[in-house]
């Protein structure tokens, strides 16, 4: 799929396979907020995945897991957000106190923390897992939308 920007400003050249469609940008950007509802934003870190679902559920799963035994499906990536805002700043595995998260899925909860950009923390120790809120952000701990 190759995208075109025309002369003219106005339109887009959408070429797919042996096919061109030549789209008003307005339609343009109608396509690309349809797909995006419909298709899950999956993002890999080293050891987890996040999962931006169409329903607007967010998933936090152990990468490449096959069991439902390593994910935690959240109602919103707010709600992650609020989880985490709502944990001290130095935290482990046993401060995670919410209904659905068992030991293995609070761990990996903690990692994604860790790796995902929108959570200002860092790895403090991998035994006991802690991690801890940087002390430059700490009144401003996570963003609230998803951009990265």
């Amino acid at each position: 799929m190759l995208v075109d920007d025309s002369l003219d400003g106005e339109t887009v050249k959408l070429h797919v396979g042996e096919t061109t469609l030549t789209l008003t940008r307005v339609d343009a950007h109608q396509i690309r907020a349809a797909l995006r509802r419909e298709l899950p934003d999956r993002r890999e870190f080293v050891r987890t995945a996040g999962t931006h679902r169409p329903d607007g559920r967010y998933v936090v799963e152990r990468r490449r897991a096959t069991s439902g035994g390593h994910r935690k499906v959240f109602d919103s990536f707010d709600d992650l957000v609020g989880l985490f805002r709502s944990l001290p700043d130095s935290m482990r595995v046993d401060d995670i106190v919410t209904k659905g998260l068992s030991g293995s899925r609070r761990h990996v909860v903690l990692w994604h923390f860790v790796e995902h950009p929108a959570f200002e923390c860092s790895l403090r120790s991998k035994q006991p897992l802690t991690v801890e809120k940087r002390v430059d952000r700490k009144a401003d701990t996570a963003r609230s939308v998803d951009d990265s």
